[in-house]
């Protein structure tokens, strides 16, 4: 009973892994999700590079819509927690995600997405709150694979933040490499 049981939930989702492949990636699709993300980052102060790194935690929501085959516009707002000693902040991203998904008649999705928008950082030293800004720029590349309406997601991401204080003469802030997953739906 349990091998049948199996082999219909195989079938199934082989099925639904088709009607998904022939539905997502088309005109008129929404698609909405998110992802959580780990990342290195190394900073950024006047053209400097610092030689220590540390981690980032990043969770965001994504929404996006399918202008005409293969290319979807999407909207990616980013929080990320960061601290590094007793240095603590909340990092704000607003993306926009012009992408482009490839089908290769499966229910595999490569994809490739640019990324622009603004940043703003917000941190307590204890003695006074600083806030910084800037625009920030990067690109994103991995695999989506259809099962049903959902789409699971791996990627690498490269961004440029830029948070810079007023009268900042040169770009502050960090590169940020990371690897992402995440889970979408697309729905008709």
């Amino acid at each position: 009973m349990k091998k049948f049981f199996a082999l219909l939930l195989c079938a199934l989702t082989i099925t639904a892994s088709s009607f998904a492949q022939s539905k997502f990636a088309t005109g008129g699709i929404i698609e909405l999700g998110g992802q959580v993300a780990f990342s290195s980052t190394t900073n950024v102060s006047n053209g400097e590079t610092a030689d220590k790194s540390s981690s980032l935690f990043s969770i965001g929501p994504y929404f996006g819509y399918f202008i005409f085959s293969g290319f979807e516009l999407g909207f990616m707002p980013q929080v990320s927690l960061y601290s590094y000693g007793d240095y603590s902040s909340r990092i704000m991203h607003l993306f926009v995600a012009p992408a482009f998904n490839f089908s290769g008649g499966s229910n595999l999705f490569p994809f490739i997405e640019g990324l622009v928008g603004y940043s703003s950082s917000s941190y307590d030293d204890g003695i006074t709150t600083h806030d910084y800004s800037g625009i920030s720029y990067g690109a994103r590349a991995g695999i989506k694979y259809a099962v049903g309406n959902f789409l699971f997601n791996a990627g690498v991401k490269y961004l440029l933040i830029t948070l810079n204080p007023e009268n900042a003469d040169k770009r502050n802030g960090y590169n940020e490499l990371s690897i992402a997953v995440g889970i979408t739906a697309h729905l008709p």
